[in-house]
């Protein structure tokens, strides 16, 4: 993958609220946002009927 095709897609992940940046110096650092993966890992488990009391 080419840097541009990876700036590209954390500039679409960065839209999204899934990630996070953090620009230093000439360096930008990303950070997932866990919440919105349990949010959406929850979402899942709902439609199968998963609950967190039956485990």
């Amino acid at each position: 993958m080419t840097a541009a095709t990876v700036s590209h897609h954390l500039s679409v992940l960065k839209a999204a609220g899934l990630v996070s940046d953090e620009r230093r110096g000439k360096w930008i650092y990303y950070e997932m946002n866990l919440s919105v993966l349990d949010e959406i890992t929850g979402w899942l488990a709902g439609l199968r009927g998963d609950t967190t009391d039956e485990k």
